[in-house]
């Protein structure tokens, strides 16, 4: 493989923003570039001399804080960002609760507490829940919404 530069403006210097995710959004200045970051999850961008702020965004990763860099004629300034994946999943665990009630997330049967008190559901969509337990018609327990990484107990 051969990889090759050219240099058209010799006034210019280079960002080279380094994500380490293809297809992240790149704004200079708050301005979206029109380019995304390509395989290996790089982009160079030949720019004037000046100080520019560099952020970049992709669906599904936590928003990477945004950088300053002062560019010079001639210069090849890398920017890295470390961009990390947002959960897909969320966990919920009850301790305490009342052995034998009937665990529902969005008014959707999922459960039944532990005779412990204890239950556990590993495949919770990161999101605000309404978790309710029941059990006979004297012991109902209404939680509020949930958020991951939070893991209520009743």
């Amino acid at each position: 493989m051969l990889t090759a530069f050219l240099e058209a403006n010799q006034n210019a210097g280079t960002l080279v923003i380094l994500a380490g995710e293809d297809g992240a959004d790149v704004y200079l200045n708050g301005v979206k570039y029109r380019r995304q970051t390509s395989r290996g999850g790089q982009l160079r961008i030949p720019r004037e001399p000046a100080q520019y702020r560099v952020r970049v965004a992709k669906p599904g990763f936590e928003e990477a804080p945004e950088q300053t860099i002062a560019l010079a004629k001639g210069d090849e300034k890398k920017v890295v960002f470390k961009l990390v994946a947002l959960p897909t999943t969320a966990h919920l665990a009850l301790q305490g609760a009342t052995p034998g009630a009937q665990v529902f997330i969005d008014q959707t049967l999922v459960g039944t507490v532990q005779p412990d008190g204890s239950f556990q559901e590993q495949t919770i969509s990161p999101a605000e829940h309404s978790i309710e337990l029941r059990k006979a018609r004297q012991d109902r327990c209404r939680c509020a919404g949930v958020s991951p990484p939070a893991r209520p107990s009743a």
